[in-house]
Order: C-alpha cells, then structure tokens, then sequence
C-alpha cells in the first residue's frame, strides 16, 4: 500500500502583520509558541501517523480503532496462542498444557495487522486475481492462487507458513474475491506432531498436537 503524505507544518508567525514589527513582546510570544509547535505538534502527529494511521506499523491502540471501522473483531489479548504441551522440562508446561477449548485464538499484533491489511483491500480493490494474489503474495509470502475454472478458487501456502497463517485465513473471510466464487485454502506446512522416540517424528517432548 502507499502511505499517504501529510504535512503537520503550522505557520503562526504568518499572524504577524507588518503593523506588528516594533511589538517586541507579542513577536516573543509568537515566537515561543512557533517553538513549541515544531516540537510538540510534529512530535504527536508523526507518533499518531506511525501508530494509528498505518496499518503496517500501528500499535495496539491504532488496531482496536481500525478494527472499528473496518469491522473486525479479535480477542483483547495480544499474546501468542500458547507454548505446547510436554511432559519434562523440555517443553516447560507439564500440569500447564495450553489446551484451549474456543472457537478464538489471541492473536499477536504484527497477525492482527496482517488481517486488518487483507480486510482493507478487500474493501478497496475489485476482487480479481491480480488484487487476490498481491494480497495473498504481500501477507504470505510463497502464497499463490489457483482458478479451478469452475467457478472457485484455492489459495496455495507455501511451507514457510504456519498454522496461524492456515487459521486466519479458515476464520476470516478477508481475501478480496469476485461474488460468489468459493474460496478453499490447500496448506503445504509441515507440522511436527507428537512422537514417543527418535525413530518415529523425533521430536518427544516437543510435539505439537494439531488435526
């Protein structure tokens, strides 16, 4: 996406009219609030620009507003979903397995920026393939799209993505696409689920329970 420019510049000096060149004290007056402008003012709208306006970078607060008007819904927390579950100090968390019986995951900041980004091109672009795969390409990289020519479309993930990627795209429906043409998601991830030794998937105390 390209940011759009603004320029937070405030000229108050320009009230000075030549009436006012002998004023010594008020040219003073001006002055200091000039100074304090070019501080304090470029310092608040550059944060606020970072923060709020750009959805590549903005913080937690800047993410509940975009959500409003983009009308997304997440889960107020911003940890990860959970370190997996073991039985030693391997994986830390035996008697504290993150089991989680929801339909909701608590999704980290920078994946709740990469949803809201999805969800605003859907709303600006047209739906077609060029605006589905800049979209898929731009917040998956490796992701590509096939047209089945039958009136649907599956999303390919490359194997850099994770189940997250997978579980964002199964939960929302954020991807620009032309009216009523189904949509499926193929997921070439390797997950390296739950063994009990070195010659089976190697990875006992380190198992990640997935379906």
């Amino acid at each position: 996406m390209t940011k759009q420019q603004f320029d937070f510049s405030v000229d108050v000096m320009q009230c000075l009219i030549w009436q006012y060149n002998d004023a010594t004290k008020l040219q003073s007056i001006v002055e200091n609030k000039q100074a304090w402008l070019d501080t304090n003012w470029r310092y608040f709208w550059n944060n606020w620009y970072v923060n709020v306006f750009d959805l590549r970078t903005a913080n937690s607060f800047g993410i509940s507003v975009w959500a409003k008007i983009l009308g997304m819904q997440f889960a107020t927390s911003d940890e990860s979903v959970g370190i997996i579950f073991s039985f030693d100090g391997g994986g830390q968390t035996f008697d504290n397995g993150s089991f989680v019986a929801s339909d909701s995951i608590a999704l980290t900041l920078e994946q709740k920026r990469t949803i809201l980004q999805l969800r605003y091109r859907q709303m600006t672009t047209g739906g077609s393939i060029d605006d589905m795969y800049y979209a898929i390409s731009t917040a998956f990289p490796g992701g590509n799209i096939i047209d089945n020519l039958d009136m649907s479309l599956t999303v390919v993930l490359s194997n850099q993505s994770t189940s997250l990627d997978r579980y964002i795209l199964d939960t929302y429906d954020i991807l620009p696409r032309p009216a009523a043409v189904k949509l499926s998601v193929y997921s070439d991830t390797n997950l390296d689920y739950r063994g009990f030794d070195d010659t089976s998937w190697q990875n006992f105390d380190n198992g990640s329970f997935g379906a």
